[in-house]
């Protein structure tokens, strides 16, 4: 996604933009990048151009329509879709677009495939999936897809239920919020949403246990400042609010001029997950309460949320992309077995003898007729 700091006033602006880089063995290395409206018309050498938004599963994804001195149009689609919420239409795109073109570069991801889902029908199949279940809904989706998240977010809602998301999504709302204020909810402040607190350091769940580049709505900007300062226990030194400020072994670290948060945003942002995220032991102790996002990466995580000594209705829901290469599918036989193991339900169908999830999912790529029109 690009964008002109010019339209979109408080823009978050890179490490870079704070004179940090990245140190290199053998060199320093500044990254520099430009940002547009991907809503822009204009010239470039000659050649105009014209940014086309259109519907994919991530945003920001658009279109780039060429016209060239001799009037020769190229229009170069990028991934499209037609059947996401609330997308344009075929006719839609075609108007902005605005004629014929003389080249048509166009994707093909799915030009073998005929079935056409919306993400309506998906979100209906994900809210029938969710009342049917009595106690734990573990679902997989792409947490750059917030197209899903919003499907699943509602599916939940409407079931009364808690959903449970990851830290990098929480860091990714956090984000589009900060710079997308009218689109974008504050996810700290959602009803029936809150994230995942995963056991780290001493699995106490102290704050002593987390490093605050770590939290979710610090993920990019408390890893990259205030290096010597990456504890949260070391921010609470700061501000007088815990640790031991006057420890000589351990002096406080010096402010870094151009930080992009004070350490009280710091401090407050860093532990909003800790005094606000779920336990594993608070799902386990109400398990119909939640919707938890869950990926093979996750797997772990069943040891502390399921207890073995005991009958415990869970389901699992994969609403993300099927494998298309061999280390997602032995990935995918891989979850298979853990959740076998824990006795986790979910739906499938055989394929040589291997099991394979049934999936809520629409893709992010149009059909073959959908190409085809």
């Amino acid at each position: 996604m690009v964008r002109d700091e010019r339209t979109f006033p408080g823009v978050l602006k890179p490490p870079a933009a704070f004179g940090l880089s990245l140190t290199g063995n053998a060199s320093t290395i500044a990254p520099k990048y430009r940002i547009f409206n991907t809503s822009s018309q204009g010239q470039i050498k000659g050649i105009s151009y014209k940014l086309i938004p259109v519907g994919h599963s991530v945003p920001g994804a658009c279109s780039v329509l060429l016209t060239l001195p001799d009037c020769k149009r190229i229009l170069y689609t990028g991934d499209v879709r037609f059947h996401g919420e609330n997308e344009v239409s075929i006719d839609d795109y075609c108007q902005s677009i605005g004629g014929q073109v003389d080249i048509l570069i166009i994707e093909g991801t799915r030009v073998n495939k005929e079935e056409v889902l919306s993400e309506e029908e998906i979100g209906d199949d994900i809210r029938i999936d969710i009342e049917k279940t009595e106690g734990l809904v573990l679902i997989n989706f792409g947490w750059k897809d917030l197209t899903r998240f919003n499907t699943v977010y509602h599916a939940a809602k409407e079931n009364g239920r808690i959903l449970v998301i990851s830290p990098k999504l929480a860091y990714l709302l956090y984000e589009m919020h900060s710079n997308f204020s009218t689109e974008y909810s504050d996810p700290r402040t959602m009803p029936n949403l809150k994230v995942y607190l995963k056991r780290e350091g001493d699995l106490l769940y102290s704050k002593a246990d987390y490093e605050k580049y770590r939290m979710e709505y610090l993920h990019f900007h408390g890893r990259n400042i205030a290096q010597a300062d990456r504890n949260i226990v070391r921010v609470a030194e700061r501000l007088g609010v815990g640790g031991y400020p006057d420890n000589p072994k351990n002096p406080l670290p010096k402010t870094s001029e151009g930080e992009p948060y004070d350490y009280q945003e710091l401090y407050e942002l860093a532990t909003h997950h800790l005094e606000n995220g779920v336990r594993a032991y608070q799902i386990r102790q109400s398990p119909q309460q939640y919707v938890l996002m869950f990926s093979y990466w996750d797997a772990n995580e069943l040891f502390d949320l399921i207890p073995i000594d005991k009958e415990y209705s869970t389901h699992y829901i994969s609403a993300s992309t099927e494998p298309f290469n061999e280390e997602m599918e032995v990935d995918e036989t891989k979850m298979v077995n853990w959740l076998d193991f824990f006795n986790v339900k979910y739906d499938y169908e055989e394929k040589k003898e291997q099991k394979i999830f049934v999936r809520r999912h629409v893709s992010g790529h149009a059909s073959k007729k959908e190409l085809k029109n």
